[in-house]
């Protein structure tokens, strides 16, 4: 079985993969609406300039469990 944490626990600049998200359904839709959805792999950035950023706040990010 694979270990798994909360995006809150990820360090910048790691690539990782979302396992799963908590939450009701509105919360799984907005993310997804933002290509954030199980399965999908991520790096965590602090500041990027000159392409799309997408802003979690701790509370939302302690949802989503990754791998």
């Amino acid at each position: 079985m694979k270990e798994t944490t909360s995006l809150n626990d990820v360090e910048p600049e790691t690539t990782i993969i979302v396992e799963r998200i908590e939450g009701n359904p509105e919360i799984k839709m907005n993310l997804d609406m933002v290509g954030l959805f199980e399965g999908v792999e991520l790096t965590v950035v602090t500041t990027k300039i000159g392409e799309e950023l997408v802003t979690i706040g701790r509370g939302l990010a302690g949802k989503i469990l990754i791998s």
